[in-house]
């Protein structure tokens, strides 16, 4: 047998767009999506609490979530570059 003839038959590796379904794109984002819509809605429960206690209680609320945001996006950004560093030395077969 030729190896022209092996090459033909060969598998076409799978880009990560044609191996990538709606359905395992879910399974991965739904745990992410459940805790961005949690922390909304504890933000909006925290708003609706001190509303009646005026507009300075909602202002103060106001920047304490928004102090909380910057502090979730930096932890965010953290742990997905630790993560992308992690899993291209295990890629790799460095492990240590």
């Amino acid at each position: 047998m030729s190896t022209h003839a092996s090459d033909t038959r060969r598998k076409k590796p799978a880009t990560l767009l044609s191996a990538t379904s709606p359905r395992s794109v879910w399974a991965l984002a739904w745990p992410v999506t459940l805790a961005m819509l949690s922390e909304s809605l504890v933000g909006l429960v925290d708003m609706l609490m001190v509303a009646k206690l005026g507009a300075t209680a909602v202002a103060a609320v106001g920047t304490g979530g928004q102090i909380l945001g910057a502090a979730m996006v930096t932890m965010t950004a953290v742990g997905t570059g630790t993560m992308a560093l992690v899993a291209r030395h295990v890629g790799a077969g460095e492990h240590d």
